[in-house]
């Protein structure tokens, strides 16, 4: 099976160099097929310095304006030419060069569409929840910590400000809900304070208008009421 690594940036020279130095050491390490693809919003720090010095080791990338982060990923979609998609933004890593190796291939070449895993964050191990979290509105585990198998085709909704990568993830589980492998290894590392953990009013609203779109009423209710209950025992 092969991978396809999408890295999305943005002002973030440091991390966009982080990022791409991993990656060529998981390139390295790995005896599959991986392309890694790079895609800049119209950067206007030295990122576009860093993709120049790399370009070795980057397959494909572009750099232009953009609707936003999950615009991007869209693009980044539409040049992929690999079976697997894996979204490892800048200054997000794989914990392990190997990881992708230790996947069992019969999963890899199987009917599994979402293969999804830990995370490291701020040195703490953060395991992966159940996948029936979704239908409280929550992303069972972390984005750069899943595999999308491009078969099914689906894309971000570049609608969605924020909440866009849960919207993804819960469009794939819906897609194929018997096509969901938990693979309980650390797959990535990740900055803090991405676009999802922004909490304010716009992501509590997307949050209940996905839930509402792909689960129904019943959902967003119980969802409410995980997160009252959550907020009483001071979660």
């Amino acid at each position: 099976m092969t991978f396809s690594i999408i890295t999305v940036n943005y002002n973030n020279e440091a991390g966009l160099e982080k990022t791409i130095n991993n990656i060529v050491s998981v390139k390295a390490e790995t005896k599959k097929d991986i392309e890694l693809i790079v895609i800049d919003g119209y950067s206007d720090d030295e990122s576009l310095d860093i993709i120049n010095k790399n370009k070795d080791h980057i397959d494909k990338w572009l750099s232009e304006r953009d609707e936003g982060i999950f615009d991007a990923m869209n693009k980044g979609i539409d040049l992929a030419a690999n079976d697997w998609l894996i979204f490892m933004n800048s200054g997000d890593t794989f914990h392990d060069s190997k990881i992708l190796s230790k996947i069992p291939e019969n999963v890899l070449s199987g009917s599994v569409n979402l293969i999804y895993g830990n995370k490291v964050e701020n040195g703490v191990v953060c395991k992966a929840k159940a996948i029936s979290n979704l239908k409280l509105g929550i992303i069972h585990a972390c984005h750069q910590s899943m595999l999308f198998n491009r078969r099914l085709d689906i894309k971000y909704d570049v609608g969605v400000v924020l909440y866009g990568d849960f919207g993804y993830v819960v469009d794939y589980y819906l897609a194929s809900p018997d096509g969901v492998f938990y693979f309980d290894e650390i797959i990535s590392e990740t900055e803090p304070n991405g676009v999802s953990s922004k909490v304010n009013f716009t992501k509590r609203k997307e949050k209940y208008q996905l839930v509402y779109s792909r689960f129904g009423l019943k959902a967003v209710l119980f969802s409410a009421l995980y997160k009252l209950k959550a907020l009483v025992i001071g979660e």
